[in-house]
Order: structure tokens, then C-alpha cells, then sequence
């Protein structure tokens, strides 16, 4: 009796664990920019309250120390170093996980320019409750080499190691079958791990590497 009345105080929200998500990506990777424009964009208004997402801008990088201080050899050369940075500064801000999705959708959905154009940040920043001056301040001092090289370590210390970006994890275990299927249908994919599995979740398709 006890538990059933716990059950009806807490509510659905609070009741209702999240799935974790993590995207180890890279700012100017061409897979990373569809990911986020094709799959997470029109995903995430559905099931974004069911979802807790953690960004990780770093990909197929490395860091190591030069004179005692962090330095950077991106896959995609030195802007998307830069362009990881700004991310990086972005996501550690403290504010809502809407914000932080947000942003990245409107950073990742600009041109290759305006993925560092200050005047986009900003535009991007404002139109997510966002701080533009926060984020250049991060850029400005060692906060931006101290972040990605955190993410860095952690994509680094990957098992198996990435080989593809972007990579997506669910709940803290990577999964080839679950990785393939987000590339495509990360709704659906998100979907089938949901309960309970939300209404206006579609059908997850069947999806294999062999299909494209």
C-alpha cells in the first residue's frame, strides 16, 4: 500500500528513468553534421524530456603537452580544434540540457565559417538562453585546452577504442548493432529502449550497415 501511494505521489517525470546518451563527435566531421541535422534535430523534440545527452567534441583527435602546456592535432586539421573548443566551452555551461541541444543544433547546422564566427555564436548563444560572453571568456584562457582535453581523455579511454565518428553510447556500454541503427533511426533506436515506450514514438526500422 505504502509503495503504491510513493508511486502516485513522485509522478510520471520523476518516476521515469532517463536513457543515457552520449555523442563522441568532431565540429567539422561531414557524419557528425547529419547526425545532428537529420537524426538528433527532429528527434529530440520528441523524445527529449525521456533523454539525459551528454556531448563530447573531441572524435578521432589527440592532445599531448608542449612546453607544459595542452596542445591539439585534429582529424580535421587546426579550425576544428578551435571549432571543438568553442563546444566544449558551450556545454560546460550551467544551464539546461535544452539549451545546451539547441545551441549545438544552430552551431551545427551553420556553415563551416560560422561554426567559428563569432557573430553566429552569439546568435546561437541568444536564441538558447545562452551566454556569448561566457563562452568567448572560455576561449580566451587555458579553461578551452583544460575542456577538450578532458574530453579527450575520455574519448580515448573508449572499449573497444572509436573508429567512427560519430559514436553514440546508451546508458554507459557501447553496442555495434545500437551504434549502426543511430547513424539512422536514432529516434527509433531511442524509442525501443524507452518504458514505457512513449505514444508518439514510430516504429523502429531494421537497419543494418549492409542496407546502404
Amino acid at each position: 500500500m505504502n509503495w503504491i501511494i510513493i508511486l502516485s505521489m513522485c509522478g510520471f517525470a520523476m518516476c521515469t528513468q532517463k536513457l543515457k546518451v552520449a555523442v563522441f563527435y568532431e565540429a567539422l566531421c561531414p557524419d557528425s553534421v547529419r547526425f545532428f541535422t537529420s537524426q538528433l534535430k527532429p528527434a529530440y523534440p520528441v523524445i527529449g524530456d525521456r533523454i539525459s545527452i551528454d556531448f563530447i567534441p573531441y572524435g578521432k583527435a589527440n592532445h599531448f603537452k608542449i612546453n607544459g602546456k595542452v596542445a591539439f592535432r585534429c582529424h580535421h586539421g587546426p579550425n576544428e580544434c578551435y571549432a571543438n573548443q568553442i563546444q566544449a566551452c558551450a556545454v560546460h555551461q550551467n544551464v539546461t540540457e535544452n539549451s545546451k541541444v539547441n545551441f549545438l543544433l544552430c552551431l551545427m547546422s551553420s556553415s563551416r565559417y560560422d561554426l567559428v564566427n563569432p557573430a553566429n555564436i552569439e546568435r546561437c548563444a541568444n536564441q538558447n538562453s545562452m551566454s556569448p560572453v561566457e563562452i568567448f571568456n572560455c576561449m580566451r584562457g587555458d579553461l578551452k585546452e583544460t575542456l577538450l582535453a578532458k574530453h579527450g581523455d575520455r574519448t580515448l579511454a573508449l572499449d573497444p577504442i572509436i573508429t567512427f565518428v560519430p559514436t553514440i553510447i546508451f546508458n554507459n556500454v557501447y553496442d555495434p548493432y545500437m551504434q549502426s541503427d543511430a547513424l539512422y533511426d536514432f529516434l527509433g533506436t531511442v524509442c525501443e529502449q524507452l518504458s514505457p515506450r512513449p505514444n508518439n514514438c514510430p516504429s523502429k526500422r531494421s537497419l543494418s550497415w549492409f542496407a546502404f
